[in-house]
C-alpha cells in the first residue's frame, strides 16, 4: 500500500498509478497528523496535501466533524483525543476528500460497530461512484462480505486472485482453518 500511495519506491518491479487520480491512504491512523494542531487544523493541512483548497476544506469541516462524531472537539489539539476520536477523524477526512483510490490497511477494527458500518456505507458509496478501494486485512469475514475481488499474498507473491469466497476458502483450506 505504501508503494501505491507513492510513500516508498518499490525495490523490485513497478507500479503504475495514474497521477491524475486522488489516492488517499489510511495506512496508519492519523499518519501525518500533528499532535499540537487541532482537528480542524490537521484537516486543513492534510486536505491541502491532497490537493484541496483551504476554502474547500473549511466548507467541509462541519461535515467531517459530524461524521467523525467529534464536532465539539474539532478545535482541540489532537494530542488530547482518544484513539477512537483520532481514528474517526482520520476516516472522516479520508472519505470526505472524495478519493479516486482509497487504500486501507487493517484499521477497520477500530471504533464501535455503528461507526464501522457508517464507514463501510461510505466506502460502498464511493465505489458505486467509481472509486476504487484496496483493503489489506486478515479478517476473512470482512473481506468476503465487502470486497468484489480478493488477492491472497504470501511473502510478496500472489497465491490466489479472484472471487472472495473462493480465495478465502483456499486460504482456510491451506491453513487448516474451519470456515464454520
Amino acid at each position: 500500500l505504501r508503494v501505491l500511495a507513492r510513500v516508498i519506491v518499490p525495490q523490485h518491479g513497478r507500479v503504475a498509478v495514474d497521477p491524475t487520480r486522488r489516492v488517499v491512504p489510511l495506512l496508519e491512523l492519523g499518519i501525518g497528523f500533528q499532535p499540537d494542531l487541532s482537528g480542524a487544523e490537521n484537516c486543513l493541512l492534510a486536505g491541502t496535501l491532497l490537493g484541496l483548497t483551504p476554502a474547500g476544506i473549511d466548507a467541509r469541516l462541519d461535515d467531517i466533524g459530524r461524521f467523525a462524531e467529534i464536532d465539539g472537539f474539532m478545535h482541540e489539539p489532537v494530542k488530547h483525543y482518544s484513539s477512537g476520536m483520532y481514528a474517526r477523524l482520520a476516516f472522516a477526512l479520508a472519505f470526505d476528500v472524495e478519493p479516486d483510490v482509497l487504500l486501507v490497511d487493517e484499521i477497520f477494527g477500530v471504533g464501535d460497530e455503528f461507526f464501522m458500518e457508517k464507514c463501510l456505507a461510505r466506502v460502498r458509496a464511493l465505489v458505486a461512484g467509481g472509486a476504487t478501494s484496496v483493503f489489506v486485512s486478515h479478517n476473512l469475514e470482512f473481506l468476503q462480505t465487502t470486497c468484489s475481488r480478493l488477492v491472497w499474498l504470501d511473502r510478496g507473491r500472489v497465491v490466489m486472485d479472484g472471487d472472495p469466497l473462493l480465495v478465502a476458502g483456499g486460504y482456510r483450506e491451506r491453513r487448516g482453518i474451519s470456515g464454520d
